[in-house]
């Protein structure tokens, strides 16, 4: 699945694998935490304009 060599020096195991799996989808919850994704320009338009002159 990845670059990383598994550790008994097989090609593939469906446990390793899984293992990597859920490794990759806690990284990208992670990334997805520390850095949100940016928000269309237009959504970011209205709410800085209900913001100032509300």
């Amino acid at each position: 699945m990845t670059d990383r060599p598994h550790p008994l020096g097989l090609t593939s195991h469906p446990a390793w694998d899984a293992a990597e799996r859920k490794l990759l989808q806690l990284r990208a919850a992670r990334r997805r935490l520390l850095f949100p994704a940016r928000r269309p320009l237009l959504a970011q338009l209205k709410s800085w304009l209900t913001e100032f002159v509300a």
